[in-house]
This record gives structure tokens, sequence and C-alpha cells, in this order.
């Protein structure tokens, strides 16, 4: 994991492990991809979407819903993704604040 933050779901950060406008930019992006991941799987009649996954040649960003809040990770190993996903759904569904 090379950053993770909390963000408000209008991408506003709550706590992150970064600094500065690198914190906010990943934050105000995941915020706003997730928004729309959310519309599209509205748009095919699907369930809520707990965690949307990004996935670069070099990396990802994971996304889960906290309710008002979300948790933006970003990583750039592709070997760890299933643990990282683990690790999200975890506090996505206990709801640790």
């Amino acid at each position: 994991v090379s950053a993770a933050v909390i963000a408000r779901r209008d991408g506003a950060i709550i706590s992150s492990t970064i600094d500065g406008e690198e914190a906010e930019a990943l934050g105000a992006m995941g915020a706003a991809a997730f928004d729309s991941a959310v519309r599209y799987v509205g748009q095919l009649s699907a369930d809520k979407l707990r965690l949307a996954l990004f996935e670069t040649a070099s990396g990802a960003v994971q996304v889960g819903d906290l309710g008002d809040r979300l948790i933006v990770v970003r990583s750039s190993d592709l070997t760890s993704l299933g643990r990282i996903r683990l690790e999200i759904a975890h506090v996505v569904k206990t709801g640790a604040r």
C-alpha cells in the first residue's frame, strides 16, 4: 500500500497516510470515480456497490463504501490486490470508524 485515505463522499479528507495535495487528489478523484461507478452499476439495476477496483499496469486504486465516507487505497504491488480487497471489505462490512 503506497497511500490510503478516508474521505467524505465529496472527496474532503478525514484521515490520510500521506500529506498535502497528493492526499487531496487521491480523495477527490477516488470519490468522483466511485460516484461514477455507483451510477454505472445503478444503470445495470445491480445491487449496492461496496467496492470499486481500478487496476493499471503498474498498480491499483481500490475504493470502499463506508456510508457517508469512503476508504481509498492506492497500491503499486498487484500481487497484493486480493489481500487489500479483503481488508477493505472487512472495514466496509464492520463499518469501522
